[in-house]
């Protein structure tokens, strides 16, 4: 599962490290910790991994700590480990059933403490202290869950906000799926809408700019397409 993800996130295939060197250091170039190598043995390793993330009789939780303070140990690629191991906390916490997307703003948290974040992992490979970092990996996803919250909150207005425009400026009516494409990213090009309508490119286009000469949407020339951008959705996105 490591591997796949790490290929789909860095886009090409992901081999494990070979030979030595790799270390993990604190800024001044002290050596801290020097994960395992060689192939075989690192592969043993995510197997071993892999059997405790998928142990059904531990709280998800604590298994999703625990078992990326072990990814993050094995660290088992030249590059990407922290990306995949954040992502594999996502898909940890679907297949446990705590949520049904991957809507939880954890890898935000961690990098918004980032600090804490690398003290505590090598604290618990230093002095064995598994509480402090239970304590920080819990705390994140208390907070992770109440920021994802919040924005959905955000995007629910703004969604009402959009289809209210578009029955102003649009009142003939347009395709019930137009509101949705809307949503599906914070930009939205002529060609989604053909797709996701059935709309012909000028019906398109023309439901797009009037909605951008309303002010609901900017475009945004890029090339040969044209972007629209939804501004009520990017601002629930990005606005603290």
């Amino acid at each position: 599962m490591a591997t796949l993800v790490a290929d789909e996130l860095m886009g090409h295939s992901m081999q494990f490290r070979r030979g030595g060197g790799v270390y993990i250091g604190r800024p001044d170039g002290t050596r801290v910790y020097t994960p395992p190598e060689g192939h075989e043995r690192i592969a043993s390793l995510l197997d071993e991994w892999a059997t405790y993330v998928h142990d059904a009789s531990v709280d998800p939780l604590t298994r999703m700590a625990l078992s990326h303070y072990q990814f993050e140990a094995i660290h088992p690629f030249h590059d990407g480990n922290g990306r995949t191991g954040r992502i594999l906390n996502q898909l940890l916490l679907i297949e446990s059933g705590l949520i049904e997307q991957p809507v939880l703003y954890l890898s935000g948290m961690i990098n918004h403490r980032r600090r804490d974040y690398y003290e505590r992992l090598l604290a618990v490979t230093a002095e064995d202290a598994w509480e402090p970092w239970l304590e920080f990996m819990l705390l994140a996803v208390r907070d992770g869950s109440h920021w994802s919250l919040e924005r959905a909150v955000r995007v629910r207005a703004a969604f009402t906000t959009a289809a209210e425009e578009i029955d102003r400026v649009l009142p003939n009516g347009v395709s019930t799926k137009f509101v949705d494409v809307l949503f599906r990213n914070a930009y939205v090009t002529i060609r989604d809408v053909v797709e996701a309508c059935g709309v012909t490119r000028q019906t398109a286009s023309n439901w797009l700019h009037r909605l951008s000469d309303s002010g609901l949407m900017t475009e945004l020339p890029s090339g040969r397409t044209k972007a629209f951008v939804n501004r009520p959705f990017l601002a629930a996105l990005v606005e603290d």
